[in-house]
């Protein structure tokens, strides 16, 4: 109670104390959590070092998808591996009532749970060889905001585009797919893609439409990996059936590869982070400086009574403690505000991107961490002047000399961080500024058409694109479309 006393009777020096370091906190625990959801958190797969993304790269050099047909081969023919899986993404409507919506639908081969080692948290997925038509899965992120968390939602039926099809399961909190920030809400087997849907054609060769990844069995290599893939392709291309003549496959980690280049691709947001954390610490030494001199008398006439250095420090700690603790709460309850704020600046209306940025233990951690740092070092100096303090000195009314020069030191640091950051950011706002400026190779300038949709009913999909962009060609003032 004595320490807390001590606080109240300096409200000014306190509350700049505790607002500092919960800024600094608020911040840096913001920003931290960003880095965690865009970079550090593994996605909620089984294993995920060892999936790897499959791609097809052309004559040309350019990367590329592959066809059901590529899929099939692939899948069948690989020793490798232990399972390849294949998607693709569509957009038929829900029909609801009273509205439609169009969520992101995923096509997959119905071994895709299984391989990603996911499960249903309610009802069951569909599985390896099991999968059938007139079924679907959806996310719990759909299930909560589209049909309000309806415990009797396994076992209703879903008017997707031309089909009725069945929920047989709602997946678990957190998972939207198997890209990270891409919300996919349903996910059908390839049962229904080729069937009720009829979303895709499986014999199409020039639907290059697919996505694989692919799951390395332990002690095989991604370069052996390649080799074998690419001798499939091969046998594809002497069989007459692939998309193009001389593609060669491809291969990308399903996670970053290591922690450094996770840290390095977002070191602005660490170095901000760090940053206001210094400053919080500066500061916070600082300001118990200042403290510490205006109340150097009284320490002196304590002392001189009886108490000893011990009962000063133990005081001067207690109160770091306290106003560490409440910078704490602050930086906590502020980062989860602007936590709160951060889907809609980094995603704006675009609803189909999250990236599940939360504040979790880990953050909480990385909040303790970084208050446990500016505690350490917005003490410190002042403790050791606490500390070494002569007491005739101090009696008389004398400034520390030693005091000064700290005090001065820390608002040079001061200045030189808050000049650092200001020119930081002055520096990331005109890259913006200039990227902005860049021109893209097309014209902007000039109308571009955007014509998105999906095919129903069957027939060749390549071909009646084809057929449908030569008829949107000979449209009057279209100069080209492709």
């Amino acid at each position: 109670m004595q320490t807390l006393r001590s606080l109240l009777r300096k409200p000014g020096v306190t509350v700049l104390a505790i607002a500092s370091a919960g800024l600094a906190i608020g911040f840096s625990t913001a920003a931290f959590s960003v880095l965690d959801a865009y970079a550090l958190r593994e996605l909620p797969v089984r294993d995920p070092r060892s999936l790897a993304w499959i791609y097809s790269i052309g004559r040309e050099g350019r990367l590329g998808q592959l066809s059901w047909i590529e899929y099939q081969a692939l899948a069948a023919r690989s020793h490798l591996f232990s399972g390849i899986l294949a998607q693709d993404r569509e957009g038929p409507p829900v029909h609801l009532p009273g509205r439609d919506d169009y969520p992101i639908t995923a096509g997959v081969s119905d071994n895709f749970f299984d391989l990603l080692g996911v499960r249903a948290a309610a009802g069951d997925v569909f599985h390896a060889g099991r999968g059938s038509d007139g079924t679907v899965v959806m996310t719990d992120h759909y299930w909560k905001t589209v049909l309000g968390g309806d415990p009797a939602v396994v076992g209703r039926t879903l008017a997707v585009g031309p089909a009725l099809l069945r929920i047989t399961g709602v997946l678990p909190p957190g998972f939207t797919g198997s890209n990270r920030g891409l919300l996919v809400d349903l996910f059908v087997p390839q049962q229904v893609e080729f069937g009720s849907l009829r979303l895709a054609t499986p014999d199409d060769v020039r639907a290059t439409d697919f996505e694989l990844l692919g799951r390395l069995r332990p002690g095989a290599t991604e370069a052996e990996g390649r080799a074998e893939l690419n001798a499939i392709l091969r046998q594809v291309e002497a069989e007459g059936r692939a998309p193009a003549p001389e593609r060669q496959a491809a291969l990308e980690d399903f996670t970053e590869r290591s922690l450094g280049a996770k840290l390095s691709s977002n070191a602005v947001l660490l170095a901000v982070a760090l940053l206001l954390v210094l400053i919080a610490a500066a500061n916070l030494a600082n300001l118990r400086l200042v403290d510490n001199e205006s109340h150097r008398r009284e320490a002196a006439i304590r002392l001189a009574l009886g108490a000893g250095r011990g009962d000063l420090a133990q005081q001067h700690g207690a109160e770091a403690v306290l106003l560490a603790g409440a910078g704490l709460i602050g930086g906590v309850v502020l980062a989860a505000w602007l936590i709160r704020l951060a889907p809609a600046l980094f995603y704006g209306s675009r609803t189909y991107i999250d990236f599940g940025i939360r504040l979790d233990w880990r953050t909480l951690a990385f909040s303790s961490a970084a208050m446990l740092v500016v505690t350490a070092l917005g003490a410190w100096i002042p403790l050791a002047d606490a500390w070494k303090r002569s007491l005739q000195p101090s009696l008389a009314g004398g400034r520390s000399t030693r005091a000064s020069r700290w005090m001065g030191t820390l608002v040079v640091a001061q200045m030189a961080l808050v000049t650092g950051g200001a020119c930081s950011a002055a520096l990331l706002v005109r890259s913006l500024h200039n990227l902005a400026a860049i021109r893209p190779a097309m014209d902007p300038d000039r109308p571009l058409l955007l014509v998105r949709g999906y095919w129903t009913g069957g027939g060749n999909r390549s071909a009646r694109t084809e057929s449908l962009a030569g008829r949107m060609a000979e449209v009057p003032g279209v100069e080209g479309v492709a």
